[in-house]
C-alpha cells in the first residue's frame, strides 16, 4: 500500500463522512460499488482521474484539497501550471492507460521503496 494512496483514501473518507454520506450513498452517486468505496478509502485502490473528477464534483473539494497540497508546497508558479496540465493531459486517457503512467512514475521516483 503507498502512503500517498492511503492518505487520498483517508482525506476522501473525511470529507463522505463531513458530507454525512454513507459509502452506499457515496458509491451510487459515483455509479460504483460500495466494495470499491471501501478499498479506495483504505488506500487499496487508486481512483482514475475520471473517478477524482467526480470525487471533486460530490464532494465540492478541489483536486488539490483531495490530493492534500498545500499551497507552499508548489510555491514556483510554473511548476505548479506543468503538474495542472499534467493532470490534464491525462482527463481523456483510459484507466489502463493512467495505471501505465502511474506505474512509471512510481519506477522513476522510486516511491516503491519508500513505504
Amino acid at each position: 500500500m503507498n502512503k500517498k494512496t492511503k492518505k487520498l483514501g483517508e482525506k476522501i473518507s473525511s470529507l463522505r463522512e463531513k458530507q454525512k454520506l454513507t459509502q452506499t450513498d457515496f458509491a451510487k452517486r459515483l455509479n460504483l460499488t460500495t466494495e470499491y468505496i471501501s478499498l479506495l478509502e483504505r488506500g487499496l485502490r487508486s481512483p482514475s482521474l475520471a473517478i477524482l473528477e467526480n470525487i471533486e464534483t460530490i464532494l465540492g473539494a478541489s483536486l488539490k484539497t483531495l490530493l492534500d497540497i498545500p499551497d507552499d508546497k508548489i510555491k514556483d508558479e510554473k511548476k505548479k501550471q506543468k503538474m495542472i496540465k499534467l493532470v490534464y493531459l491525462l482527463k481523456d486517457k483510459s484507466d489502463a492507460d493512467i495505471d501505465k503512467i502511474h506505474n512509471i512514475a512510481e519506477i522513476m521516483f522510486d516511491y516503491g521503496s519508500k513505504k
